[in-house]
């Protein structure tokens, strides 16, 4: 069972910075999580996210290991586990085990079993890689995603006539899928034109104007959102308290233009050749109108 500490602020907050993508940032915020609750097992999976979005594989596997290690009924951290081997091809036959734990404690997810599904066939083993599909058919049996996965499978078993079958059922249920939204579709249509005192007859094919497409009727709405997200952003946003923000700029020289289009530059950092010091010696006396800059740039 989940204990309500786990959703403590520091977890809360590494976990913002990890779903910005700043995963190095992530990591360092969930060690702080961890320091104030070191059994907080939110925090060991989200520390090893963290690692593995960074390629720290050896840590992160010791992370998630750890999660578990504090809470062995956690469906999603077996799911956790079993994708970090899979995608890695690590440690095949611990991922399917992972696998199969979390879906003991948690079938609801398609994805998983397609997963598991996928990787009995990548080792072989493709009798329990069309059982766990024929599973997962059961509980979404007009799964296009799932059936595409059997119609593979039997075609990798050269079951070819069965395979053809299961294809037929996909286009099937997809033509069937994209009529339904067009009916849906065109009933939001009539809808909003008849909200709108609008009717197709009341255009010419020939004139200019079109009917408002339905995103366009709330977009009062919209310009007030965003305001309001522009107006929150600092406050929302963890970016801006990166101390490492992503960009980053080459002040090894700032160049440039005068007004005659001649260019110009300061190279903040010298050089070293022989040709840069025989210049810097002959334009010792010269006066550049710099003559402060040491003082404006190094005083103490």
């Amino acid at each position: 069972m989940s204990n309500p500490d786990d959703h403590d602020e520091y977890v809360m907050e590494a976990f913002d910075y990890y779903y910005a993508d700043y995963f190095a940032e992530a990591e360092e915020k969930f060690r702080i999580a961890i320091k104030h609750n070191p059994e907080n097992a939110l925090a060991w999976q989200g520390y090893h996210r963290a690692l593995a979005s960074q390629g720290k594989n050896t840590e992160a596997r010791s992370a998630i290991q750890r999660s578990l290690d504090l809470n062995e009924n956690d469906a999603i951290s077996w799911f956790t586990l079993a994708m970090f081997l899979d995608e890695r091809k690590i440690d095949t036959p611990i991922a399917i085990s992972a696998y199969h734990r979390g879906l003991k404690l948690d079938p609801s997810e398609a994805s998983i079993w397609r997963n598991l599904s996928v990787l009995y066939a990548r080792v072989g083993d493709l009798e329990n890689s069309e059982r766990v599909i024929r599973t997962a058919l059961e509980m979404w049996p007009r799964s296009p995603e799932c059936l595409e996965i059997l119609e593979w499978n039997l075609k990798l078993q050269n079951r070819i006539d069965e395979a053809t079958t299961v294809k037929e059922k996909i286009a099937t249920i997809n033509a069937e899928e994209k009529r339904q939204q067009d009916e849906l579709d065109h009933e939001i249509d009539e809808t909003i034109r008849e909200i709108m005192g609008y009717e197709p007859d009341d255009f010419d094919d020939d004139e200019d104007e079109e009917i408002p497409e339905p995103a366009e009727l709330n977009y009062i709405t919209k310009m007030y959102e965003e305001g309001l997200e522009e107006e929150q952003k600092d406050e929302s946003d963890p970016r801006p308290l990166t101390p490492n923000p992503p960009h980053k700029t080459d002040i090894s020289g700032f160049y440039g233009e005068d007004s005659d289009g001649e260019e110009f530059g300061l190279d903040l950092f010298g050089d070293d050749d022989e040709e840069s010091s025989k210049d810097t010696s002959e334009s010792e006396d010269e006066d550049d109108g710099m003559d402060g800059l040491d003082d404006l740039f190094f005083s103490e």
